[in-house]
């Protein structure tokens, strides 16, 4: 009987609770939408976790992205090289080349370019 009244009040305790706490919408930072949207490149490899971060991150977003792997796709493999680059991953949006994965270096260099970045999820 016990039992069974602690489950009742705990279970009634938490609906209470998610009942009268707030649900905050997704808001997006704000873009310059005068501004073209530029295409998003990025260099990386297959076996790379920031990569594949990288790709992850932009797929949440929604943003599209063109993709060269370093070392199959012979675009990507020239391309890396005029850059004189070193390491993966590579984005490069605009002017801009971000070396590397820094997720808060990331959102700003795209809300600088236009797109529109959720900073809070469902």
């Amino acid at each position: 009987m016990k039992k069974t009244f602690f489950i009742g009040l705990g279970i009634s305790l938490a609906l209470t609770l998610w009942l009268t706490s707030e649900h905050k919408p997704i808001v997006y930072k704000t873009a310059d939408k005068s501004k073209p949207l530029h295409p998003v490149v990025i260099y990386t490899t297959d076996w790379c976790n920031y990569c594949t971060a990288l790709r992850t991150t932009l797929k949440q977003y929604h943003i599209s992205y063109h993709d060269y792997d370093v070392e199959h796709s012979e675009k990507g493999r020239t391309d890396y090289k005029n850059m004189g680059a070193s390491g993966v991953p590579i984005l490069v949006i605009g002017d801009t080349i971000l070396r590397g994965y820094d997720g808060q270096e990331l959102t700003d260099t795209l809300v600088e370019y236009g797109y529109e970045i959720p900073t809070s999820w469902e």
